[in-house]
């Protein structure tokens, strides 16, 4: 996820430090929860390319200065690693502690608040030799979106539940987070063949 981050700021950098687009007069809105969607969003933009969704009113002048340029791009990505510093999930499992960043959205918080107390203890089940997945407690709010895994998704699926993915899979899911700094094949051999016993927690 930072690599992903740090590439689209370097490439419009790289491109210019001056680039700007003028915009209507927007403030930067303090509810706003900014993504790694609205980088995307703000580079293509810049770059003159096609957006993935409608940005009009997006709230993208971050500095205030009527214009949407680099400069709001690099204090967006500022304000998306800060939030992903605040927000990680602790995974222990079979003997082993991973992390994993949260998504920044309603899923990740509602998932998080679940957690606000105490760990929550879930049994996993293994699924189609790519992932483990298990009931929550309670449903979260969904926002879901036709997605491609890869090893170390976290994923909402139906909305109440939980799934963690060694492999690959192309189905409608919400992104609940990404572990770090671990291979397939290490996350594979952690989690194992058979069901298994995970607690999740936040990560202080």
């Amino acid at each position: 996820m930072k690599k992903i981050i740090s590439f689209l700021t370097s490439a419009l950098l790289g491109i210019s430090t001056v680039a700007s687009v003028p915009v209507s007069a927007e403030n930067k809105n303090p509810e706003y929860s900014y993504t790694v969607r609205d980088l995307w969003n703000l580079c293509d933009f810049l770059l003159s390319r096609p957006t993935e969704e409608n940005i009009a009113g997006k709230p993208y002048d971050l500095d205030n200065n009527g214009v949407w340029n680099v400069f709001d791009l690099c204090l967006m990505r500022r304000e998306i690693m800060n939030q992903q510093e605040k927000s990680k999930l602790k995974i222990e499992v079979n003997g082993h502690t991973l992390t994993a960043i949260l998504e920044n959205n309603a899923s990740a918080k509602a998932l998080a608040e679940l957690m606000k107390d105490e760990p929550m203890v879930l049994k996993l089940n293994e699924y189609g030799n790519f992932e483990k997945v298990g009931a929550l407690p309670q449903s979260l709010p969904k926002d879901d979106e036709r997605i491609t895994t890869e090893s170390g998704d976290i994923m909402l699926y139906q909305g109440n539940q939980i799934t963690i993915f060694y492999g690959s899979n192309t189905w409608s899911y919400t992104r609940l987070g990404k572990i770090e700094n671990i291979s397939q094949e290490e996350l594979k051999e952690i989690f194992g063949k058979n069901d298994v016993t995970v607690t999740f927690s936040i990560s202080e």
